[in-house]
């Protein structure tokens, strides 16, 4: 029955009409399951094998449509939050935001096309284990690795991140989370293999899954670092503030005010304010900043907080430290659109969405002085900052524990806060570092060092999260090699083993 099902697949994507369209649409839906917040990891692969089962059998153009189907149904399915972005907070209009979000995930929907194309273009006169355990991982890497810089890059909703909570998650402090990507692709091309073959000998393909499993197991067990026997009392505040009511001057007042109250008779060594937990410049509400310095130093503590600031002409997303640490860091990577517009002399006014508080922010530089509380050095990612690798990489180096601010107020009730927090996760299963995430609305957490969630305040809530936190000594080897140094260990087999193939192929 599996054979004739897959039979039956191969010729709907070989016609490319509705039946293959509407099963990759939905193929590529159901990877949202494997990710926050629903985490049903082992999803990934039902809908990765159902894309990449025809791929032997198309013809460039029909690849085109049968990856771009697929990839509607995985984008729009996972990021859907976009339209709820720019049409509750961005004031579009449904038919301008509706329009916004097709063209965005559009565009994503590109990357799985490229890799359906690229293998039916290049690959297809590969016997079926060079295409399958080489061809068809290196193309999903390489979409994945364009992803990450294109357009300033979206490394959100990976396929190594699907893997956090699952079995394959022992790579990710040893080579990343593109490990973990290659690992799967390689897992789903094995089982095609063992599908194709149901009816030949199974034994060469059964001892490789029995192979990866081992070594899953091992990866699993193992562990690169270990407390320190220092910790930290640290308490976040999370003030709730309706993001459509933030930058009015009365809700301003009101939301400074609770964070002095809230903050006032706390005893913890560390508070922390989320991203433009503020909402002014801070040349602007210089009385108040000298307040909440006065009182951070009387408590004998740091104050730790988001606020906009300009130097010169510029204006910047920063984050400043009060009380018995000082410091200033200024957001390195932007949001497109968001905190800057692209082509901003031809798009500033033609919708309210490009017109947004705040949206002219300047770059940070790259190299920044390492902020210091106490004893110890703390690295800064200001929102989507922390869903890059090696920006937080270069942060984390030298650090003992990471702090990410954010205010997710933008995703309103949709996947997006949950995605976030995944993503946190992530770095810091990777760094082996513990992450405090302070947000406006939720969800602010504290994460351990292997990337457990140890407390949350969920969204929504307004209040306060406390936790001593245990700091950790040692490193990952992810932390140790590098972003670039762990991508190159994953991808130069891949692409030695590929080219090699490729000649031998051709003669």
């Amino acid at each position: 029955m599996l054979t004739r099902l897959m039979d039956a697949m191969i010729d709907w994507a070989r016609l490319s009409d509705w039946r293959n369209i509407l099963i990759q649409f939905l193929a590529g839906c159901s990877l949202v399951f494997s990710y926050a917040p629903f985490g049903q990891w082992f999803f990934i692969f039902p809908g990765l094998i159902i894309f990449a089962l025809p791929l032997r059998h198309l013809n460039p153009v029909n690849a085109l449509k049968h990856g771009l189907a697929f990839g509607f149904g995985y984008f729009g399915a996972g990021m859907s939050w976009v339209h709820v972005s720019v049409y509750e907070f961005g004031q579009a209009g449904i038919f301008l935001s509706a329009l916004f979000t097709v063209g965005f995930v559009g565009l994503l929907a590109c990357f799985p096309a490229l890799v359906s194309y690229l293998l039916c273009r290049y690959f297809k006169h590969f016997n079926d284990r060079y295409f399958w355990l080489l061809a068809w991982p290196a193309c999903w890497l390489f979409s994945e690795w364009v992803r990450s810089w294109l357009f300033t890059g979206l490394p959100w909703l990976t396929i190594g991140q699907s893997q956090l909570e699952g079995p394959l998650s022992g790579i990710l402090p040893v080579l990343g989370a593109n490990a973990a990507s290659l690992w799967v692709v390689l897992l789903v091309g094995l089982i095609i293999l063992i599908i194709s073959a149901l009816k030949a000998n199974l034994k060469p393909m059964g001892l490789a899954l029995l192979a990866n499993m081992v070594v899953m197991l091992l990866l699993q067990q193992q562990q690169w670092i270990e407390p320190s026997g220092e910790s930290l009392a640290i308490t976040l505040i999370q003030p709730d503030v309706a993001q459509d009511l933030k930058w009015e001057p009365e809700t301003r007042l009101e939301s400074m005010r609770y964070l002095y109250q809230t903050t006032d008779n706390l005893s913890d060594e560390l508070i922390v304010w989320p991203e433009a937990a503020v909402p002014a410049l801070a040349d602007q509400v210089m009385d108040y900043l000298e307040a909440v310095d006065a009182l951070a130093e009387m408590q004998n503590q740091t104050i730790l907080t988001g606020i906009p600031v300009k130097v010169g002409e510029d204006y910047y997303n920063a984050v400043q430290l009060y009380g018995l640490s000082n410091g200033e860091y200024h957001k390195r990577h932007l949001v497109p659109f968001g905190e800057y517009v692209p082509f901003e002399d031809l798009i500033r006014g033609l919708i309210p969405f490009f017109d947004m508080p705040m949206s002219s922010f300047s770059k940070g530089v790259y190299e920044q002085p390492r902020l210091q509380i106490g004893e110890h050095q703390v690295a800064l990612a200001i929102c989507y900052e922390i869903i890059f690798q090696s920006l937080v990489a270069q942060q984390v180096e030298g650090s003992d524990f990471l702090v990410t601010l954010s205010n997710d107020a933008w995703f309103g009730e949709s996947y997006g806060p949950y995605q976030h927090l995944e993503l946190a996760r992530l770095r810091a299963k990777e760094n082996g570092i513990p992450v405090i995430r302070g947000t406006n609305d939720g969800i602010s957490a504290f994460i351990d060092a292997d990337g457990s969630l140890i407390k949350t305040l969920g969204k929504g809530e307004k209040g306060l999260l406390s936790h001593e936190m245990i700091l950790y000594k040692g490193n990952t080897p992810f932390r140790i090699l590098g972003p670039l140094i762990s991508y190159l260990i994953v991808i130069i087999p891949v692409l030695a083993g590929l080219a090699w193939c490729y000649r031998r192929e051709q003669k």
